[in-house]
């Protein structure tokens, strides 16, 4: 069964043990308010850490 680029991203944050919800929000967030593209390696899954908003939401 193929996966488009959605669902691979959705796996590969999965794989590392992450909500895909929360990281994607959180990615996009970054993202939109203007997330310096130097520091974009930050945003990869395997590199994303919950903001400390995300984990009072989850608290």
């Amino acid at each position: 069964m193929a996966v488009g680029p959605q669902g691979a991203c959705i796996k590969t944050v999965r794989f590392n043990g992450l909500e895909p919800q929360v990281c994607i929000a959180d990615v996009i967030d970054k993202i939109a308010g203007g997330w310096p593209a130097a520091r974009g390696d930050q945003l990869m899954s395997w590199n994303w850490r919950p903001s400390e908003r995300d984990v009072a939401q989850a608290a």
